[in-house]
């Protein structure tokens, strides 16, 4: 069942989550997205990435070698994984 209404208790399962992606009515089902986690980070841990897919089942996730803050940590790695992401969304 997707996930469209902010007071659907999921929500609640994903604390400290940015849920913009998920406000829109059928958004996260139709729409490709690229989830990244920085494969070091507290703050966004992997069963919360795994919880998150599990919402978006168009979604592609990437765990890249970083601390939370990827771009910061690790750009070049980053700035490939969205590379693939966008080559994947346009061959498709």
């Amino acid at each position: 069942m997707p996930l469209t209404n902010p007071a659907d208790p999921r929500f609640a399962r994903l604390p400290g989550l940015c849920m913009h992606y998920l406000d829109w009515p059928g958004l996260a089902d139709t729409v490709p997205a690229l989830i990244v986690r920085g494969a070091h980070s507290d703050v966004f841990p992997p069963d919360n990435l795994a919880r998150l897919r599990g919402l978006m089942p168009r979604a592609t996730s990437v765990e890249i070698d970083a601390d939370h803050r990827v771009s910061q940590d690790n750009p070049q790695a980053l700035a490939a994984a969205i590379d693939r992401f966008v080559e994947g969304c346009a061959s498709s």
